[in-house]
């Protein structure tokens, strides 16, 4: 990046790794920026998963556990306590199969981004398995969203809220190859891996240490858009140290 700002023009290399990075971190961050006030919102109705969620989070090691007697104060400096705490892999994080079955069913009731991704027929017609040969371009639009396809009866008998206990461990769920919020494949969130990986860490930091319920919910709805969090923009949480 400093190449970049300095202006010299024999960054090729660079540029490419630095156009990638943004791109993730852009992707990354805007999804997270939603998923995680939803996900919070769910589990503060909902103190029994909190419990067990926490009996997962106490497995790690190192743990995540903060020492309370150690409170930030105004003589005393953050960075050290900062420095001197080690991190959890990320590969023990993402192996909790409570977490992730939390973030997915969240995606799932909450698409970060639920605005239909547009498709375009090619100029060419391809050969079609019926009849009817395929049209010609912007003949035919495709407009699939992962809010439409993750509420589908077909693929998701159990529509109610959180059932979690059939998410972990599923070969068909549990792996989120059913839902659709970060997309599929190559047309997937290009930051999905990231923001996942973010998503983990914050909510395995935050309920080993806490507990959290709702103090205003106002306007948590989502709104009807491309990108869609919620139209009062905020969520009101109360903290209370475990």
């Amino acid at each position: 990046m400093a190449k970049l700002e300095s202006g010299s023009k024999s960054y090729p290399l660079d540029l490419k790794i630095a156009s990638e990075l943004m791109d993730h971190l852009a992707a990354g961050h805007e999804t997270s920026g939603i998923a995680l006030p939803y996900l919070m919102y769910e589990l503060s109705k909902k103190p029994h998963i909190q419990d067990q969620l926490l009996s997962e989070l106490s497995t790690l090691s190192p743990s995540l556990r903060h020492d309370s007697s150690a409170a930030l104060s105004p003589a005393q400096p953050s960075n050290k306590n900062m420095e001197d705490h080690v991190l959890p892999s990320p590969r023990s994080i993402d192996a909790l199969a409570f977490l992730h079955a939390i973030i997915m069913e969240t995606i799932r009731l909450h698409a970060p981004i639920p605005g239909p991704q547009l498709r375009i027929t090619p100029h060419t017609p391809t050969p079609s398995p019926t009849p009817h040969p395929s049209p010609p371009a912007s003949a035919l639009a495709l407009r699939p969203t992962s809010s439409t396809a993750t509420r589908a009866s077909s693929l998701h008998p159990e529509l109610e809220p959180f059932p979690l206990a059939r998410r972990v461990g599923s070969p068909e769920d549990g792996n989120g190859s059913l839902i659709l919020g970060l997309g599929s494949g190559g047309r997937m969130c290009v930051g999905g891996n990231f923001a996942m990986q973010e998503i983990k860490l914050i909510v395995a930091d935050v309920y080993s240490n806490f507990r959290t319920r709702i103090v205003d919910d106002g306007g948590i709805e989502q709104i009807d858009a491309y990108t869609a969090g919620p139209k009062g923009k905020k969520l009101v949480l109360a903290l209370e140290r475990i």
